[in-house]
């Protein structure tokens, strides 16, 4: 046997787990024998292993296959050229033998038992032999056909050429070999190449090659082993090996393009890898960072820190989350949450530490954001000088400004949690509760005023606003109130009720004072106007009685309106209901306007649905809304102008109960889309009454709305400059229940 291997290389363990630790684990079973295998070379190798039970162990011989061949198949080539040769000479000594005997029969039969010893060693080999004389097949065993498929020798030796055994591709190969074989050129021992066999299927085979004497003649002998398996463990090996690379190529291309820092490191603290952008951060690339420790790389305190986590997991097998501070690729501070984590092997060891960081300085920046944001609302809310609180959806208390509790002598800890029946009377609670869950069943925004009772006896009005408060997701987070002391603005609404009620009172009284005169002056222009007392002189005086009837009349107009805004906004025009005939009131009310109608040459239409009922409402407000808005059309469009009047009925979805609709459009100038909005207001006209040199005090419009909205009813105006005005008005069949704000406050 050679030193240490065939190939002359020194042995390396084998790992426990390998299936080529197999004669091993037989041993310390308790077995003996021997096996064919293949070590961790891919070398086959024949194993010879055996239990030592004193010591509970066991011996494990081997040696390489090629090392046991070698001398085989010399020994079968020169056993096989012994035989020729001693056959040769027997040949000869029989031929000088004249007479026969004894001696010669014992020898001739001596070498047939030779020859016959000698050719069963090579027939019956384990290894194929065949030799050839330029390619032409001598001689084959069993063995070499059946490695090749074929039935016997005899098949081998028909073959025209052995270059009938390879592959076009290996046949310039094996020519160029054997040409250097035999001019006894440096050529290898052994070759690997592809045969194929009878069947045209290709197996691996590995030759040993040789010049040898054949009947006097130099010819190649070749020893074949079959090898397919070994091959292809090989390649199924190399495949693997590829794989795993193109695995691990991948993973690590994942790896480096990942948005965030990855390490691994040894218990030890030496970087395995680091990932790209970890490099980069550090103004290094990976392999500068592989290998080097923590204590080479960072700051003692930084290296410290970090060491310590590890020693964390190395400790406890368990993950933990860091949060660090390092440098961004511009230089600037970066905050990084990280996952430490131990990396195991199969026995359960950790070998590794890796970590996972990600990038939170947006993070990081929008908490403080947010947080100086809150600092500034809750700064706000605390100097707030009314209340604020906010509930949750359970009406516990949840946000509590200064003001309320400093009002109360009251703390956040006294509060926070509590619900409105810890702190007030369980009537006023369950009124309160009712309003918050009307807030949030409906989501409507609730206003009112009270007085609130605080602790030292006192009370202050405020002013209250409830409305509900909802997540980004729109989800209903909870309610909000807001509560001002309204004690100054209460003070001034009570002098401006008494100033109104002043106005009040002076328009009522100046009224009547002026109608007594007027009436007089309108009774003798009328008798002055009429020459009820005899034919006026000189006929300018009959046209200045006209002037002076005209003007009283327009004069008594404007004192009735000025009464009619009073009573309403001072809360005293009192409605008369009965069942109003829309059709007879629009007749009544275009028989008044009639004359300035057919002055100004207007074309009048008028429509009204049969399906319109009688309503229930006052019969002289309806009238002057007619009167009002009709006057305006004729007076505000051009001479030979359109003017329409369309009254409709429909219901209101939401409450299912009828309404009427009335509506007048006209072709005249038109009002300002700023000023609709303003000419509802007592005594506001729009900007184009000067242009269409007509007058009037303001108050038509004002108290149509008024009117409109005692009876429950809206109020639509739209209109285009130097196209026209469209005006809607909808009133309820019957009287709507209109419910007062009683003042109940919130808390």
């Amino acid at each position: 046997m050679r030193h240490r291997h065939y190939d002359l290389s020194a042995p390396k363990p084998i790992p426990w787990e390998s299936p080529l630790s197999e004669p091993m684990h037989r041993a310390l079973k308790g077995e003996s024998g021997v096996m064919i295998g293949t070590d961790y070379r891919g070398v086959q190798v024949l194993a010879a292993y055996e239990p030592v039970a004193i010591f509970d162990a066991g011996i494990v011989a081997k040696i390489d296959m090629a090392e046991i061949r070698e001398p085989f198949i010399k020994a079968s080539a020169l056993t096989f050229l012994g035989a020729l040769i001693i056959l040769f000479w027997g040949v000869i000594l029989l031929r000088r033998i004249s007479q026969p005997g004894i001696a010669l029969e014992k020898t001739l039969k001596d070498l047939e038992e030779s020859e016959a010893r000698f050719r069963s060693l090579v027939e019956g080999s384990i290894q194929g032999v065949l030799i050839h004389q330029d390619f032409k097949i001598l001689f084959a065993n069993q063995a070499i056909a059946n490695i090749l498929g074929y039935d016997n020798p005899a098949d081998l030796l028909a073959l025209n050429s052995l270059l009938d055994l390879f592959p076009p591709a290996e046949r310039a190969d094996v020519i160029r070999n054997k040409d250097a074989r035999m001019q006894g050129k440096d050529a290898p021992d052994f070759y690997e190449f592809e045969c194929l066999r009878k069947d045209n299927s290709l197996i691996w085979v590995e030759i040993r090659l040789s010049v040898v004497e054949w009947r006097g003649q130099r010819v190649i002998q070749g020893a074949y082993i079959d090898i397919t398996q070994r091959k292809s463990a090989e390649a199924e090996r190399e495949l693997a090996f590829q794989r795993l690379q193109e695995t691990d190529q991948l993973y690590r291309t994942i790896l480096d393009n990942a948005p965030a820092p990855i390490t691994l490191k040894d218990p030890e603290g030496r970087y395995l890898f680091v990932n790209k952008i970890f490099a980069d951060r550090n103004h290094m690339s990976p392999g500068d960072v592989v290998g080097k420790n923590v204590t080479k790389f960072w700051p003692s305190k930084k290296a410290s820190e970090i060491l310590a986590n590890d020693q964390i997991i190395m400790d406890t097998g368990v993950a933990i989350e860091i949060t660090t501070e390092s440098l961004g690729l511009d230089g600037k501070p970066v905050y990084l949450q990280g996952n430490k984590f131990p990396v195991f092997n199969t026995n359960g060891d950790i070998t590794a530490i890796g970590a996972v960081y990600s990038d939170i300085t947006q993070q990081r920046e929008a908490e403080a954001k947010t947080q100086y944001s809150q600092a500034q609302l809750q700064s706000i809310i605390n100097n707030f000088p009314g209340e604020i609180i906010l509930k949750d959806v359970q009406g516990r208390f949840v946000l509590i400004n200064a003001t309320f509790l400093r009002q109360r002598n009251q703390t956040q800890e006294s509060m926070i949690g509590k619900t409105i029946h810890d702190i007030a009377p369980k009537d006023h609670a369950d009124q309160i509760v009712a309003r918050d869950q009307q807030v949030m069943e409906h989501g409507t925004v609730l206003t009112g005023e009270r007085d609130i009772l605080l602790p030292d006896g006192s009370s202050v009005p405020v002013l209250w606003t409830k409305f509900p408060v909802y997540q980004t997701d729109g989800a209903l987070m909870g309610i909000g109130v807001i509560s001002v002391n309204n004690t100054d603005l209460r003070k001034a609404l009570n002098e401006a009720r008494e100033a109104n009620k002043s106005k009040q009172d002076f328009l009522a009284n100046m009224s009547h004072e002026l109608r007594t005169p007027l009436n007089a002056i309108m009774g003798f222009s009328e008798v002055m106007e009429l020459q009820i007392l005899g034919p006026l002189e000189n006929d300018r005086y009959l046209s200045y009685a006209h002037d002076i009837s005209t003007s009283a009349q327009h004069l008594l107009e404007l004192i009735n309106d000025i009464l009619d805004i009073s009573k309403i906004e001072a809360g005293k025009h009192e409605l008369v209901y009965t069942d109003v005939d829309l059709a007879k009131v629009v007749a009544s009310s275009v028989h008044v306007l009639q004359g300035q109608i057919d002055q100004k040459q207007h074309r009048f239409d008028f429509h009204i649905d049969a399906a319109v009922p009688n309503i229930f409402a006052d019969a002289s407000a309806i009238r002057q809304i007619l009167i009002n808005i009709l006057s305006n059309a004729v007076k505000f469009t051009p001479e030979n102008g359109e003017i329409q009047l369309e009254i409709t009925t429909h219901k209101n979805r939401s409450e299912d109960r009828p309404y009427v609709c009335i509506l007048v459009s006209d072709t005249g100038i038109g009002i300002p889309e700023d000023d609709i909005e303003k000419i509802v207001t007592p005594f506001t006209q729009s900007g184009n009454i000067d242009f269409a040199g007509e007058g009037g005090t303001g108050l038509g419009l004002s108290i149509v709305d008024s009117l409109v909205r005692l009876h429950g009813g809206t109020l639509d105006i739209r209109s285009r400059l130097n196209e026209g005005t469209r005006i809607s008005i909808t009133l309820p069949c019957s009287p709507a229940d209109i419910a007062l704000d009683t003042g109940q406050s919130e808390a």
